[in-house]
């Protein structure tokens, strides 16, 4: 009963820090945007961006196109990154593959 006491004390200590840090991140995002509003009023400016014109399709096409690149990218960068370890605790066990990761 005493280790799910302590267990529920753990829980209850992470779930407090990740609660405490979404505010900081919420905070740290609303203080950014006024500061970005303050230096950079000229991007909120709702009648320029209207006198703005549209892209153009092909330009819309390589922008499109660039980013889906980059996102293959990332993609494929974490998996690259995450399944070594996955590959090596198959074949061995996972105090030995957390050794050889190090």
């Amino acid at each position: 009963m005493e280790q799910y006491t302590s267990m529920m004390k753990a829980q209850t200590g992470f779930v407090i820090y990740l609660l405490v840090n979404l505010v900081f991140v919420v905070v740290k995002n609303i203080v950014i945007a006024k500061r970005v509003d303050r230096l950079y009023p000229y991007l909120s400016d709702r009648e320029l961006a209207k006198q703005t014109h549209e892209l153009a399709r092909e330009e819309k096409r390589g922008i499109f196109k660039n980013v889906i690149g980059l996102a293959c990218y990332k993609i494929s960068n974490v998996t690259l990154s995450s399944t070594d370890s996955i590959i090596i605790s198959s074949y061995i066990n996972v105090a030995a593959g957390g050794i050889y990761s190090n």
